[in-house]
């Protein structure tokens, strides 16, 4: 799963009720650099065969936004889910704030 900031990802895991020791949470900390660029290569490579499901939860604004295109650019014909907060502008961290 990534994500733009580690509070989202923490906020993820609980709103999904993730209890699978499985999953590995990534954040990118707001704008993708270079560096991060190489370690999501590097693990889209290492995972492409086992067929390990990518998730993308950022933000549901225009920067998570422009973030799933750079993906759906970067990897074309990799199967990767898009998941949104429900409500335009909102986190993560938002949708959990709001149910507590």
């Amino acid at each position: 799963m990534i994500c733009e900031a580690p509070i989202d990802a923490l906020s993820y895991a609980k709103l999904r009720n993730d209890t699978n020791d499985r999953t590995r949470y990534f954040a990118t900390g707001g704008q993708i650099s270079l560096f991060q660029w190489g370690l999501i290569d590097g693990l889209m490579e290492k995972y492409r065969s086992l067929k390990i499901a990518v998730i993308l939860a950022f933000d549901n604004d225009p920067g998570g936004n422009s973030h799933i295109l750079q993906f759906h650019e970067r990897y074309l014909g990799e199967e990767i889910a898009i998941d949104l907060p429900p409500g335009k502008g909102q986190d993560w961290n938002d949708v959990l704030q709001s149910k507590l």
